[in-house]
């Protein structure tokens, strides 16, 4: 593939990391049969050659990774954030974040060469064992557990620990234009940038390096985010960009992680550009280390997961104020989060993400819960017709989200809205002769809902959301003014 820079970059080996560990045990034993039997003498329960092929082997990786950081600009050596140069707890390179989980980014600094030596001499370890724990239940399925694997056991143990966590780890395949604007403006948490060159596979890099995600961009195509995924341990989105199948799972996501981002930005990228893509970056790889996407290496190496991604979000979406390619992106990425932690946010992402169905209906959600129902009603009725003018619906049964939410929703104020947009969803995937049916079977169930036992003003809300939508759709059907009322 064509070179990206105008200047010559250290490439990033492509070996392996069980090659590595394997030259490392050949040398040592090579260095044991010309006659040095010291090496297999045992030290604190393994043999000292064992210590060393270990040792080789983060040394190996270390030097290859150190060599291939930047910092401000693509030229420089060693990459990190103005805040994170000060090192925490002591100097011992473990910030008091890193004494149990959930992390924060605000107090990771860069390791110690003592706490680096250990985080990669048990990646290496965390990754042959594993390789063995796979290997032993491919090849005895009558030891593989009904519940949890071992490696996620051992996975909760390691979070309970006091262990060394690193800083965000995103690495670029630009051009040095472009990786000189992302990496101008630094955050004030700690974020480390590396530089991989020409990788066609950015999976396979993230992989190889331990990085939380790479930026890459070839040519004048667009500027493509891939984030660190582990095989079983998939991300919750394939891409923040794509469109997203109407449901209510998708309205209220659980995980918003990503597997990658893409965005069509011009080249170079102009500084409101780069800081969009930098800012996408940070929250993808951030989001990259949710505790189901981390394996036993990955922890062992110090990406720890972390929970806290408030200010990230808010920083994501202050790019909202600016035009920008990826617009409507961060709109429907600070929305999915917002709709469960902040729910004002939600007005500003729908205001650049009129045309997203999705979109609208958290912004009905987020105004019913709170309390503004004419607005939330106008926001839904929109909705409503972005969804019927769209694609054909899915064929997914809606029906029986609503039914949870009723029977199972709490008295949070975002219950309300939940199942507003469940019945939204509901309503637009049902023929319009069939919604009376709807209606008096929604009026039954909630009889029964517990949540709503006292609460008559919140049933006669759902009931005239109902009453609305079919206002609606017969008002569009017969071709009558939005007015009308149906007879």
């Amino acid at each position: 593939m064509p070179s990206h820079t105008t200047e010559p970059s250290p490439r990033q080996p492509q070996t392996p990391v069980w090659a590595i560990v394997l030259t490392s045990c050949a040398v040592i034993a090579t260095a044991h049969l010309l006659g040095v039997p010291s090496l297999a003498e045992p030290s604190l329960g393994l043999p000292i050659g064992l210590w060393l092929a270990i040792a080789i082997a983060c040394a190996w990786t270390a030097f290859t990774l150190s060599a291939a950081s930047l910092a401000t600009s693509p030229s420089t050596p060693i990459a990190t954030s103005p805040t994170s140069t000060s090192t925490l707890a002591g100097g011992a390179g473990v910030s008091p974040a890193s004494t149990n989980t959930p992390h924060s980014l605000f107090n990771l600094p860069p390791l110690s060469l003592s706490a680096e030596l250990l985080t990669r001499a048990a990646a290496l370890l965390g990754e042959l064992l594993s390789l063995a724990l796979r290997a032993a239940l491919a090849g005895a399925p009558s030891l593989r557990p009904r519940t949890t694997d071992p490696e996620s056991v051992l996975c909760s143990l390691h979070d309970r620990i006091r262990w060394p966590a690193r800083p965000l780890r995103i690495g670029l395949d630009l051009s040095d234009a472009d990786a000189t604007a992302i990496t101008r403006d630094a955050p004030r948490f700690g974020v480390r940038w590396f530089r991989v060159s020409d990788t066609p596979d950015l999976m396979a890099a993230c992989r190889r390096h331990r990085l939380d995600a790479v930026v890459s961009r070839h040519g004048t195509g667009p500027v493509r985010i891939v984030t660190n995924e582990r095989a079983g341990r998939d991300a919750a989105r394939i891409d923040w960009a794509a469109v997203e199948t109407p449901s209510l799972a998708a309205v209220f996501p659980y995980r918003i992680d990503t597997q990658g981002v893409t965005i069509d930005a011009p080249a170079p990228l102009s500084v409101s550009d780069a800081a969009a893509v930098r800012n996408l970056a940070l929250a993808a790889g951030a989001l990259a280390r949710h505790p189901s996407r981390l394996g036993l290496p990955d922890r062992l190496f110090g990406r720890r997961p972390i929970a806290d991604h408030a200010a990230l979000m808010h920083r994501l979406a202050d790019r909202l104020d600016e035009p920008s390619p990826a617009e409507r992106t961060i709109a429907r990425a600070v929305s999915a989060w917002a709709v469960a932690h902040a729910p004002p946010l939600v007005e500003r992402c729908a205001a650049h993400a009129r045309t997203d169905p999705v979109v609208q209906l958290r912004l009905a959600a987020a105004r019913f819960a709170a309390g503004d129902d004419r607005r939330a009603l106008s926001a839904l009725m929109h909705a409503d017709r972005l969804l019927r003018s769209g694609d054909p619906p899915a064929r997914l049964d809606h029906a029986a989200f609503v039914e949870s939410e009723l029977r199972c929703g709490d008295d949070a104020p975002m219950t309300l809205g939940r199942v507003a947009v469940g019945v939204c969803l509901l309503c637009a995937a049902t023929p319009v002769e069939r919604l009376r049916f709807i209606r008096d079977d929604l009026d039954e169930e909630m009889r029964f809902a517990p949540w709503l036992i006292g609460r008559d003003q919140d049933r006669r809300l759902i009931l005239e959301v109902l009453r609305e939508l079919e206002r609606c759709r017969r008002a569009d059907e017969l071709g009558l003014p939005a007015g009308v009322r149906a007879a």
